[in-house]
């Protein structure tokens, strides 16, 4: 895990934010996706964002975790994510509110996935 810029935390969604280490390994399309995360030996849900971040003018595509009831410090630990379905294309909302009530929804999806 490499440090973000706590965005998530502040708005109630912590994230992990992923470096691929490994040039060959394959990078699905921009979304929102439902995904179990392993962590040593424990499994978890959470949602993968993989894009540009455009509610609050990202420039660089970035791949961020949420990991669902999960309070641990991540920085410079391994995880393996599993992608388990697509929930939703990146988009761009009005203002970070909106995409607050949006990770509520993908999260609600995620749990009933």
């Amino acid at each position: 895990m490499v440090k973000g810029n706590h965005l998530g935390h502040q708005i109630g969604f912590p994230t992990a934010n992923i470096k691929v280490l490994d040039s060959y390994k394959l990078i699905p399309a921009n979304g929102v996706y439902a995904v179990r995360v392993k962590y040593k030996k424990d499994i978890y849900k959470g949602m993968l964002n993989i894009g540009m971040r455009p509610t609050i003018g990202g420039t660089e595509k970035t791949i961020e975790v949420h990991i669902i009831n999960f309070e641990r410090d991540l920085y410079g630990e391994e995880l393996t994510i599993y992608i388990d379905s697509w929930i939703r294309e990146e988009q761009k909302f009005e203002h970070i509110d909106a995409l607050k009530l949006q990770l509520e929804q993908d999260k609600r999806a995620v749990l009933n996935s």
